[in-house]
């Protein structure tokens, strides 16, 4: 007895539900899938790796949106050289931060005040500078005591006239520098010696200093031509007090590359030093030589 599946009819029946049922089977749906896959499929030549997939972490970025800008942001270098910002020119003067001395420094007792009006005498440049024989060789020291609202710190340094207004200039003094040295000491340097530490005065010793040293600069009136390389000799100057308490001094002149002898006296006071003058650094620079040979 045959069954009702037999029948074309049943067999019919039999196919449709086989078809339903592989319709809606969840792993034929992923074989047909994987099937139209695997036709698109390309295969990755020899000699190169597969790359690997990145962590959900960074790929979600409903998970974590910080971490992907994070490490874009990172990634990205700048290799431009930085712009930096033009420093501001320094004013002249000091450096900011810096103040002048205001104070003066009183001279201790065993000092000797050898600012005032000099007497000077030496024949031999007489006849250099081809003076008379009655004209006068004066010269004024004067000490910068640390002057207000200037940089030219505590010095000794003087202004000269040789023959009646012939021969004019200034010299600056520093504390004695030994001879076999002086060549390797610069204008500059000489100028920053001059500048005194605290309680070095002239006087005796074993506190006060006698021997010195000079530079000078100066100007030949008539010609108005300025003496070349003056500044370039350091010469010496020794300061003395006799039994009568004279103050004298001896002095170690270059002029026209011949050096003389100076010898002076102590013959008066200077007038206090007016508001308008010219301090030790302007008058140094007012006869500044313009060429040395």
């Amino acid at each position: 007895m045959s069954s009702g599946m037999d029948s074309p009819a049943g067999t019919q029946k039999l196919q449709r539900v086989m078809k339903r049922a592989r319709d809606n089977d969840p792993a034929d749906e992923g074989t047909e899938n994987q099937n139209r896959n695997d036709s698109h499929y390309t295969p990755i030549p020899k000699g190169r790796k597969r790359a690997k997939a990145l962590p959900s972490s960074t790929v979600a970025g409903d998970t974590c949106p910080t971490s992907v800008e994070g490490k874009a942001a990172s990634a990205v270098v700048d290799d431009r050289p930085s712009k930096s910002k033009p420093k501001p020119k320094q004013k002249p003067g000091p450096k900011p931060g810096f103040k002048f001395p205001t104070k003066a420094e009183s001279p201790p007792p065993w000092s000797w005040d050898i600012t005032g009006h000099w007497t000077l005498t030496c024949p031999q440049l007489s006849e250099i500078l081809e003076l008379d024989v009655s004209s006068s060789l004066k010269m004024t020291i004067r000490l910068a005591n640390n002057p207000r609202h200037t940089k030219d710190g505590r010095q000794y340094w003087a202004t000269f006239d040789f023959g009646n207004g012939c021969f004019i200039g200034n010299m600056r003094f520093c504390p004695h520098v030994d001879s076999s040295t002086r060549d390797d000491i610069d204008v500059k340097d000489f100028e920053k010696a001059c500048v005194l530490r605290n309680g070095e005065w002239v006087g005796p010793p074993p506190n006060g200093i006698q021997k010195w040293n000079l530079r000078w600069r100066g100007v030949d009136a008539d010609t108005g031509a300025v003496e070349r390389s003056s500044d370039q000799y350091q010469t010496d100057i020794e300061f003395k007090k006799d039994e009568d308490r004279e103050l004298t001094l001896s002095a170690v002149f270059v002029l026209h590359y011949q050096p003389v002898v100076l010898r002076g006296v102590k013959t008066g006071e200077a007038d206090p030093p007016r508001g308008n003058e010219l301090t030790v650094a302007r008058q140094w620079l007012r006869y500044k030589p313009r060429l040395y040979i």
